[in-house]
């Protein structure tokens, strides 16, 4: 049997805000297999180092000269 990595995330948990009209909390996942892993957090590293990005990527705090980030490959 393969092993399998799962990620989550949750989407407006801890940042409850009423200004945002919205009381819903969102869960996403994903799977792939333990194999794969090490080639994709290769691929991360890279365009973090492109894009000169230090921290955690969060969609919505990328700066200016960082947003080709969710599109780059």
């Amino acid at each position: 049997m393969q092993e399998h990595k799962i990620f989550y995330d949750e989407s407006n948990h801890s940042d409850y805000n009423l200004s945002l009209g919205s009381k819903v909390t969102v869960l996403g996942a994903t799977s792939l297999p333990s194999s794969e892993l090490a080639p994709i957090n290769q691929v991360v590293k890279d365009l973090k180092h492109q894009f000169n990005h230090k921290k955690e990527i969060k969609w919505t705090k990328l700066i200016q000269n960082q947003m080709g980030l969710e599109t780059a490959r």
